[in-house]
């Protein structure tokens, strides 16, 4: 997942890249001949900088400015291939490991090194950036001075976001030290950047919805008050899925009663007006718990977040006052192979035969139809758009198509696309969302 993430976070830094390209080709001119003074780096007659992301709150490593560069006319970065210099640069890192990514020098470092700059050139650089509204702040001129001196450590430290930390030759994002990625980084030094990462980011750091379940076990440990946002649109207090019954479940019982258990008054409890909740309907309507489970597997997991054991035997309402990203992510990955295969289904005029997906896996699918490259091509861009789909490899199932034949009828449906998809393998939506706590 996190080289997903890592490939995800490159593209939009990419197209960053060749947003401020465009912007510097429209309103740029060339001033190669002009030197800039000390004084375009005094900052403190400069508006405030407009906080800037390049990853995220949780997962900035670098400045912003250390890590966008533009191609400004007039500076070092008009004549040279910096966008292949750069995304050679990244790919040089193992973006699935902490260890590697914390090692990674700021963009600005790698290439004041590859092309030999010096502080003269990344005054010129700045400047113009400064002048033309690329960036609203200069480094300062100890900063360049680092930058252009060729020491890595010094560098990194001082170009590291302010949510990040500096240490021993490494950069560690708050993501890397609340999920305990970062080895031997005491919690005085984590609990130091966490207050920095709050004065930057403000009351929004500890109620986002992008905290994991460890990184807030991490933070109350710290001494933290993990701030819980509003979690759903129809109910500030409860997901939506609480307040939320699947059609399938509805088509169940009578329509007048439903109607009428619907507009009953108001008893969700403090701050919480709504009635209708998962847990209320099911025991009203005496659904047994086999039966939702079977319907939530009919539909391999796509029907939402249903945390079936909860609602039958726990705290629903107590548990729905979180956000579960794991939970809602297995979800979005289970909707996302639903997408691809209907797609293929689509595609290949199969409706007729097919006329529910979630009876087919993707490789039974596939496997009906003659390998062609021009369509795993086809295939391949519409991957793409499916952000919360698994990493599957088309050809791979082809190559694999007689061990994927032994394995249909004998397998559920669920296994084998958990199977193509890299996940863990469980026969049911049920058994594998239900490890998700």
């Amino acid at each position: 997942m996190k080289k997903i993430l890592m490939a995800l976070l490159c593209a939009i830094l990419c197209l960053t890249l060749l947003a401020c390209s465009e912007k510097s080709g429209e309103n740029g001119s060339d001033n190669s001949d002009d030197t800039a003074s000390d004084s375009h780096i005094i900052t403190e007659d400069l508006p405030d900088r407009n906080i800037t992301a390049i990853y995220g709150m949780f997962d900035e490593q670098y400045d912003f400015i250390y890590e966008d560069i533009c191609l400004v006319p007039g500076t070092f970065t008009q004549k040279n291939p910096i966008y292949s210099m750069l995304e050679e640069h990244n790919s040089a890192y193992n973006g699935a490991s902490s260890e590697s990514l914390s090692s990674r020098t700021p963009a600005i470092f790698y290439l004041a090194n590859e092309l030999s700059l010096t502080e003269v050139d990344l005054n010129e650089y700045y400047t113009a950036c400064l002048e033309m509204g690329i960036t609203d702040i200069m480094p300062t001129s100890e900063a360049m001075k680092a930058i252009a001196g060729g020491d890595a450590s010094a560098a990194m430290a001082a170009c590291a976001h302010p949510s990040a930390l500096a240490k021993d030759g490494k950069v560690y994002t708050l993501r890397m030290l609340l999920e305990g990625e970062a080895e031997g980084i005491s919690d005085d030094l984590i609990a130091a950047t966490v207050e920095r990462a709050k004065q930057y980011y403000g009351a929004s750091l500890l109620k986002s919805d992008l905290l994991t379940d460890t990184m807030k076990e991490k933070l109350s440990a710290l001494g933290f008050e993990v701030v819980k946002e509003n979690v759903g649109s129809l109910c500030t207090v409860h997901a939506d899925e609480y307040h939320t019954i699947p059609s399938a479940l509805e088509a169940l019982v009578d329509a007048a009663e439903l109607k009428s258990w619907k507009e009953q008054s108001a008893d969700g409890g403090t701050d919480c007006t709504i009635s209708a909740n998962i847990a209320k309907f099911v025991q009203d309507f005496a659904i047994a718990k086999e039966t939702f489970i079977e319907l939530y597997n009919a539909e391999n997991g796509t029907l939402g977040h249903y945390n079936i054991d909860v609602i039958y035997d726990g705290d629903a309402a107590s548990y729905y006052s979180e956000k579960h990203s794991e939970y809602n992510a297995a979800v979005e990955a289970d909707r996302a192979i639903a997408k691809l295969k209907q797609k293929v289904a689509e595609d290949k005029g199969m409706t007729d035969f097919v006329t529910n997906v979630h009876e087919f896996s993707l490789a039974e699918l596939l496997i009906m139809i003659d390998k062609d490259n021009a369509y795993i091509a086809e295939l391949g861009e519409y991957m793409n758009s499916l952000i919360a789909l698994p990493e599957i490899d088309i050809n791979a199932i082809y190559d694999n198509k007689d061990e994927l034949m032994r394995m249909i009828g004998k397998r559920s449906v669920y296994y084998i696309d958990c199977q193509v998809s890299g996940r863990s393998t469980f026969e049911t939506a049920y058994d594998a969302h239900r490890m998700i706590k």
